[in-house]
């Protein structure tokens, strides 16, 4: 059995529930989601997932709580292997691959490296369930029918002040030079915006190309990301849910640019393995 805590939002659910879905399939057993603190932060969090036809099932208190006594009573034996495993820092781990088969998984497991040779299932395991209305086939096939670029501008978050210290916020700057990137590599591009403050982002960024503004409230966090790995080609800013809407794309032509700074230099984290080596950074 795999149980695998669930924490933060879609884009931090996502990497945590591909690691968990990566080492059920190698140990032959069943999947459990913990959900059971998404709740407790200072902003709560709801649980993403319900809305794609993945693998897994919501683990049950008594699962949970079993896992972490057997895992404190096997401390006590020699050479006993570990049933909560947490995450040691960001760069990927082989050891977590090679977990035991009834395991606890605690971190953010954010790299693709986690479940890379698992990427077809991942990406089967994110179709979504619901059948979509109107409002949302039009943008999708608007976006279908241009050479689509997503842009996406993360803020409100990032401006609390316990996150000004530990994470980025890309600046017009970065968007300036991305854009300009787009410009030498595609033709006739035409821009579909994403952001938790579109307000802001249409009053301080200037879009050279035709845009459309997603984020107008007509859209779940869920569609827009779906929406957003449907464009041809992406702009992400340091966010798991833009890397997320990146990965997921198709296009075998397809052109990613990232900040090369997910956190603040002084943070000292080492963040080297959260990009694919593929996407462009900036």
């Amino acid at each position: 059995m795999i149980i695998v805590k669930l924490m933060g939002g879609l884009g931090n659910q996502l990497f945590q529930y591909a690691l968990g879905r990566r080492l059920a399939l190698k140990n032959k057993t069943e999947l459990f989601l913990d959900i059971s603190r998404l709740g407790s932060y200072e902003k709560p969090r709801q649980y993403s997932l319900s809305h794609f036809t993945i693998a897994g099932s919501i683990a049950t208190k008594k699962q949970i709580i079993k896992f972490k006594i057997s895992n404190f009573l096997n401390s006590f034996k020699p050479h006993h292997k570990k049933m909560v495993v947490r995450e040691k820092g960001y760069p990927f781990d082989q050891s977590v691959i090679n977990a035991p088969r009834n395991v606890y998984l605690d971190g953010h497991w954010q790299t693709e490296k986690y479940f890379k040779d698992i990427e077809d299932i991942i990406r089967l395991d994110l179709t979504i369930k619901d059948l979509p209305d109107n409002k949302y086939l039009t943008i999708l096939d608007k976006i279908n029918q241009t050479n689509s670029v997503s842009l996406h501008i993360r803020r409100t978050d990032y401006l609390v002040r316990k996150n000004t210290r530990t994470f980025t916020i890309c600046q017009p700057e970065y968007y300036k030079q991305a854009l300009a990137l787009i410009a030498q590599k595609i033709d006739t591009p035409e821009l579909f915006i994403f952001s938790d403050d579109i307000e802001w982002a249409s009053k301080n960024i200037v879009f050279p190309y035709p845009t459309t503004l997603v984020s107008n409230g007509n859209f779940a966090d869920y569609q827009e990301l779906i929406l957003m790995s449907h464009c041809k080609h992406n702009i992400i800013a340091n966010s798991t849910f833009s890397w997320w809407g990146a990965w997921l794309n198709n296009n075998p032509q397809k052109t990613i640019i990232s900040p090369k700074k997910w956190f603040f230099v002084e943070t000292a984290i080492d963040e080297r393995d959260i990009m694919p080596s593929a996407w462009i950074k900036i």
